[in-house]
Formats: structure tokens, sequence, C-alpha cells
């Protein structure tokens, strides 16, 4: 009897496991079915969601149908092929020798630039954007085989590249079509940048940061041949003055106006960037030299309920009276950078949280007057930051405590409120706190510049 039901339990098994398998292929069949039902114009936004491998070598051999999507060229518009420092040269060769209608590329901390971009100008003909992030080794050559490659070239970005030769930045002028243009970080002279000024009439974004020793005529120059035309704008900002500021009243369709140096800015400049209405990203950086009052009156500026970034990091004026006028007047604020501001405090933290409705994060570091440096090490916890506390500060910051005042020069820490719906698994936060509303992140302050965030 026991072999029996044995038996019996075993062929029942096997039958389960036949009709699952048949019901999978059925299920399989059925979607494929639907699928190739769908008209072109959803297959080709479903390819959209994909990468460029998946295109060149999934897609691409499923069929005559999807071999003919797959190489629309509307499709490929919104393509870029990232070349990251881990990829072999053999795997990025054979992806461009692959993806001829490719529009874009990335290469991110590559010292074989000159022979990536070799590659890329024989297989890639309608290439309009190319972005170098901290790459080495681009020389002259390199730089003359783009310009008589892609003439039409867009978007052109060196920010932050090592080991780039002067002379290359001479060619630049020759991408008569060029948008926009990063070369921040880099040994650009003056004369070089009135150069691409005046060859290229498309150009209407331009980041110059970091670039050191750029006299204030150059800027000037700039700002008078793009004044109706100019978007974004990034300078470091050691040569300017109140006539920068002044100057770029005229700039009507201004966006984002980053400057990393404001030290020798003062209440006069300040005051014309009220008139820039269509500002809706502003840094200004180091801005020491104004008064306690033009930092107060700027901030009930109708202009600045626009903006979506502000930084003010380094303001040795700010404190918690500003902060209530952000929170009071910066309706749209979604990022707000309080960097090394010695005045404000987690009160003044809290304002903003409560007062803001659409921030999403502020960059912090909290001071400590009694050895007047910034914290090294914080230890905190955070129930809820927009609940009203009882004491100083109250419930923002319930555990705060020194561990010691820092004896090195190294990386201080911060702290960064951020709306805990933007913290995915991926952050680069050391930590994550949950909360129904908010959450204090303790970070690394290295990570927290904004220059790869903004043009």
């Amino acid at each position: 009897m026991g072999e029996l039901l044995l038996e019996r339990e075993q062929y029942n098994s096997a039958m389960t496991s036949s009709e699952e398998t048949v019901g999978k292929d059925i299920e399989t069949e059925y979607l494929r079915v639907v699928v190739n039902r769908l008209p072109n114009e959803m297959l080709l936004k479903i390819f959209s969601l994909l990468d460029v491998k998946d295109i060149c070598y999934s897609t691409r051999y499923v069929c005559k149908r999807w071999n003919v999507l797959s190489n629309d060229e509307a499709l490929w518009k919104n393509f870029e092929f990232v070349c990251t420092k881990n990829m072999t040269l053999e795997y990025i060769y054979k992806m461009l020798r692959s993806a001829r209608l490719l529009r874009a590329v990335v290469l991110q901390w590559r010292l074989d630039t000159a022979g990536i971009l070799e590659v890329l100008c024989k297989c890639c003909p309608d290439i309009q954007r190319i972005q170098l992030i901290c790459c080495g080794m681009i020389n002259l050559n390199t730089m003359e085989m783009l310009a008589a490659r892609y003439p039409g070239l867009l978007h052109l970005s060196m920010g932050k590249s090592f080991s780039v030769q002067r002379d290359c930045f001479d060619v630049l002028g020759q991408f008569r079509k060029i948008q926009s243009i990063n070369l921040s970080h880099s040994r650009l002279t003056g004369e070089q940048l009135a150069s691409i000024v005046d060859s290229c009439p498309d150009l209407v974004e331009i980041n110059i940061d970091y670039v050191r020793g750029i006299e204030e005529r150059y800027i000037l120059n700039l700002i008078a041949a793009k004044k109706d035309t100019l978007v974004s704008l990034a300078v470091f900002g050691d040569r300017v003055t109140d006539s920068t500021f002044v100057a770029l009243q005229e700039c009507k369709k201004l966006c984002s106006l980053h400057i990393s140096q404001c030290g020798l800015l003062s209440d006069r400049g300040l005051k014309s960037l009220s008139s820039l209405k269509t500002l809706s990203s502003l840094k200004l950086r180091y801005a020491s030299n104004i008064s306690y009052s033009g930092l107060c009156k700027f901030l009930l500026q109708k202009m600045l309920s626009g903006l979506k970034y502000l930084s003010l990091s380094r303001s040795n004026k700010f404190d918690d009276v500003c902060a209530l006028s952000i929170s009071q007047n910066c309706a749209s604020l979604q990022e707000l950078d309080l960097s090394y501001c010695p005045n404000v405090t987690a009160e003044g933290i809290r304002t903003l949280s409560q007062g803001c409705k659409s921030l999403k994060v502020i960059y912090y570091n909290v001071f400590n007057p009694e050895h007047s440096v910034f914290m090294e090490k914080i230890v905190f916890k955070v129930p809820c930051l927009t609940r009203a506390g009882t004491e100083p500060g109250g419930s923002l910051i319930k555990d705060l405590a020194v561990i010691h005042p820092p004896k090195y020069s190294g990386s201080m820490a911060s702290l960064v409120l951020t709306d805990s719906s933007q913290l995915t698994s991926d952050s680069q936060h050391l930590g994550i706190y949950s909360s129904p509303v908010a959450s204090l992140v303790l970070t690394d302050s290295s990570q927290l510049t904004s220059d790869s965030q903004h043009l």
C-alpha cells in the first residue's frame, strides 16, 4: 500500500510540473504576441528606457522589425554612452563600433582619452555632446581632430580635466554652433575666453568656475556680447567687482548664476541682482564684503521667490533672521547651501524646514563658538524636524556633542537636511535616518560641492 501511495504522489508531482511548464510557455507566447502587436511609437518608447548596450546587442537581433526600430534616428537622440574608468578599451571600442547613431558620449576618469576619441571620430559621425569628466592627457591633436570631425558640436564639457595643453583652448572657437561649454578648473586665459565668445554666436551656457586669474574686462566683454542670449554663467570671481553684477542686469534670460569667490562684491552689486527676474539658480560664495543690512534687504527681493537653488556658503553675515526671510520669501526653493555659515543655528534650520514647503536639502555645518571652528564630528538624534520643541532648537538636534575640534587639515563633518523621499538606496550619503517628513544625514563635506550638479 505504501509503495502505491508513493507512486501516486510522484505521478501527481510530475503532472503538476508539466502543467506549470506548459502554462509558462503559453504565457510567454501570449506576451510575445501582445508586444509584437504594439505600434512602433510604443515600442520606441519602451526602447528609449533601455541603454546603448541593450539596443546594440539585444533588441537589434530579435526580429527584422525590432532591428529597424533599433536603428531609428529619433530613438538615439537621447542616448549617451558612458565610459567609466573601469571599462576596458576593448569593450569601449566594441561599443562605439556598434553605435554608429550615437549622439552623446561621456568619459569619466580616463587617461586614454585621445585613443577613445579617435575611435569615436571614426565610428560615430553624428556626435552632438561630448563630456570629459576628470579626464587627462588631452592634447592639441585630439582637439583639432574633434573640431574637424564635429564642427556642429552643441555641447562640450572638459570640467576638472587635468594635463590639458593650454593651446587646446585655441581650437574651441572652431565649434561655431556650440551652445554650452564647461571649462572649469582649467588653465584658460582671458584672451582665449574672448576668442571663444567672439567665434561662437550660439553659445549661451558658459562655465569657467575655478579658472583663476581671468581679468574682469574679459568677463564684462562676455556679458556685453551675450547679454541678449546668455542663459547660464559660472565664474570663479576672484577678479569680479560690482561692475560685473551691474552689467548682469542686462541679461534678461539669465537663469543660472554661480560665482564661487565673491570677496569683492558689495551691497551695490548685490542690489543690482534684484532685476534678474528669470533666475532659478544662484550661488554667491564667500560674499564677505556685503553688509548685514544689505544681505537682509536682498533676501526680501521678489526675484528670490522663483529660485530653486541658492548658495550663500561661507557667509559671515547670514544668521537666523536671514533664514526667516528665506522661509517667508523663497516659496520655490528646493536646495539651500549654508555650508560654513557660523551665525546660523539649529533654530534657523528648523525655521527653514517649516517655512520652505518645497525645500528638499540644506547643506549646513554646526559651528562651535568655544573653539571658533566647525565641528569635525557630530552625535545627534532627530525624531522629526518639523515638530516644535520646548528647548532652544526644539527637537531638531536632540543630542549634539563635539568629540574633538579638528587638529589637522581635513574633511569637516556636515549636517544635511534632506527630504526622506529623496534618499534612495544608492545615495551618496553615509547614513540615512528614516523620518515621516525629513532626515538629518552626517556627511563628509567633500561630497557637498555643487559644481557637478549645476552647469
